[in-house]
This record gives structure tokens, C-alpha cells and sequence, in this order.
């Protein structure tokens, strides 16, 4: 099964493709990504759900998926960055007209400096160019890199069709459908913070504007645990979590790993594997019997559910 990626960003949930997808209720007409970040989950949703929202509150992550979605821009952008060539030195320009908040460029010369900086970055961080260790190394990176805007670019066209996006808070967006029995709602914010390994955490901080606080997780689940609904809710497990939906009062709440994953935060010394993570999912509906046999926390011997 082919994954299609418009960009890696921190959190991305390319790697849980499949399992999102059989986790999908068919009876869903409306997909809505509260925190759309890469986007993935939108961009590879199943087939019969045409129309989606991808709300994303980063503007510059916002204006990607913006153009691309819009019939207008999508053309324009996928040649542009077509066209763009790995290197420290796109890299280093990038991040000075990032500094200088992309002053004097256009929206689509902007669009091509915040994806440079996605996809030329250490785990998308957009902080420090991913550098190769050879020449040799750089030159096959370069050319993969190439090859890959060149034909996966243009297969995205038909994934946003359908497809508005937002650039909005993701409680308004979550306000605006939580008692709508035909949607879906996507919950993949970023992660209480107790929960991060250290790596993690040096890398992506702890005080960006995009983050949530304790006690906004608080006020997440507040806002979900009795909604009317379809929602997917991803994090790794603690107990406020786990507390706050198992006493929720008109919805019985799953929760289960999705996914045994190795950290991407995390670098491999020394061809060393890095360490592993056990993502959790928390959903209000009855996953499907194929589901149940095929997603590792669901299987009869590795399974929690809320009565």
C-alpha cells in the first residue's frame, strides 16, 4: 500500500497508515484534521470519505497545504518544488529568510523557503540541516531527492481534492463537530509533555506556540469525552489520559496500542537500533472485527477497553 507524503513533520503518523485506515468507520462522510501538521492522514484517507477539512495553526505549514489544495496554485507550487536542489547552502537561505520572517517574498517563493526547511532538516525539525556524513552520501541523498519531488509531488493532486483547509484553533474546530455523529475527528496534537523522551524534547522545546500545556490536554479531553463524534485521539499512554475517558459518561472509550515504533527523535550510534515506543490510540466507537485481528493492541492476547 502506497503512502503518500507531501512533507515529514515531527509527529507525522506516516508509518500508522494501514491501521488508521482500517480503524476508519465506514459510516463517516466528513473527515476533519484537527492538527494536520504533514498532513498524511488527510492526504491518505480511505476513498469513500470525499470530502475532508485539515485544519493546521502553524501559518507557514498552513500556506503549504493551502496552495496545494487550491487548483489555482497547485500547478505553479508542484513545479517550483520540483525544481528545488538539497543542499546546506538552500538550507542556510532558507532558514535566514525564515529569521526574517520570509520579508519581501511572495506566497509562492514562501512556500518553497518553509519546504525546504521541512524537507531539508533533521526530523523536520526546520532547525538543522540533515547532513550527510560522505560526499558520496550527499550526492545519492541529492538525487533521491530530486527523483522524489519530481514523481510524488504530482500524485498528491488527486488526495486534496475534496479537501479544505483551515487555519484555525483546534478546540474552535473541535467545538464546531463534536456532536456530529457523521464525522470523524482526527486528535493527533502534540503530546502531553511527561510522556517525551528527552531527545524529543531537546528538539522540539517545550515553549513553541504550537505546543499544548497540561492543562490544555486537560481541556481537550474535557471537550471530547462525550462527544457525539467519531474520534481518533493519538499519544502515548499516562494516566491522565487514561483517567479522565474512562469516566466518561455517554461514550465507551478504547484504548489500545497502535503501533510498537521505533523513536524518530532519537539518533542510532554506532548501527545500534533506537529505542521503541508503544503509540496509543483512544477512539469512542467499536473498531471493525478485521481491526481487531489485525492491530497489534487489539489482538486477544494485548487489549484494554473501558466498561
Amino acid at each position: 500500500m502506497l503512502t503518500r507524503i507531501f512533507f515529514g513533520y515531527y509527529g507525522g503518523k506516516s508509518r500508522f497508515d494501514y491501521e488508521i485506515k482500517l480503524l476508519t468507520p465506514p459510516d463517516c462522510k466528513l473527515l476533519v484534521d484537527c492538527f494536520g501538521g504533514s498532513g498524511v492522514i488527510t492526504i491518505n484517507r480511505p476513498a469513500w470519505l470525499k470530502e475532508a477539512i485539515l485544519n493546521e495553526k502553524n501559518p507557514d505549514i498552513f500556506l503549504l497545504h493551502r496552495l496545494m489544495a487550491d487548483d489555482s496554485t497547485q500547478i505553479e507550487l508542484i513545479k517550483r518544488l520540483s525544481n528545488v536542489i538539497y543542499s546546506r547552502e538552500n538550507f542556510d537561505k532558507a532558514l535566514n529568510h525564515k529569521k526574517h520572517g520570509y520579508e519581501g517574498l511572495t506566497e509562492m517563493e514562501k512556500a518553497e523557503q518553509v519546504f525546504i526547511l521541512l524537507t531539508q532538516s533533521f526530523n523536520s525539525c526546520m532547525k538543522v540541516f540533515s547532513d550527510c556524513k560522505t560526499e558520496e552520501q550527499m550526492k545519492k541523498r541529492q538525487m533521491n531527492y530530486i527523483l522524489r519531488q519530481k514523481y510524488c509531488l504530482k500524485g498528491l493532486i488527486p488526495c486534496y481534492k475534496g479537501v479544505t483547509v483551515w487555519n484555525k484553533d483546534a478546540f474552535e474546530v473541535i467545538r464546531l463537530f463534536r456532536n456530529r455523529p457523521d464525522v470523524l475527528l482526527h486528535i493527533d496534537c502534540p503530546y502531553l509533555w511527561s510522556t517525551r523522551a528527552t531527545g524529543a524534547n531537546k528538539i522540539y522545546g517545550h515553549n513553541g506556540k504550537f505546543e499544548l500545556k497540561r492543562h490544555q490536554h486537560k481541556i481537550l479531553l474535557k471537550l471530547i469525552k462525550n462527544a457525539r463524534c467519531k474520534i481518533i485521539l493519538y499519544g502515548y499512554w499516562s494516566n491522565l489520559y487514561e483517567n479522565k475517558l474512562a469516566h466518561a459518561k455517554k461514550n465507551q472509550w478504547w484504548q489500545f496500542v497502535i503501533k510498537d515504533v521505533a523513536k524518530l527523535a532519537v539518533n542510532s550510534e554506532n548501527g545500534q537500533r533506537k529505542n521503541r515506543a508503544l503509540e496509543y490510540v483512544w477512539i469512542n466507537f467499536q473498531p471493525s472485527e478485521k481491526a481487531q485481528r489485525e492491530i497489534i493492541g487489539l489482538r486477544d492476547d494485548f487489549y484494554h477497553r473501558y466498561r
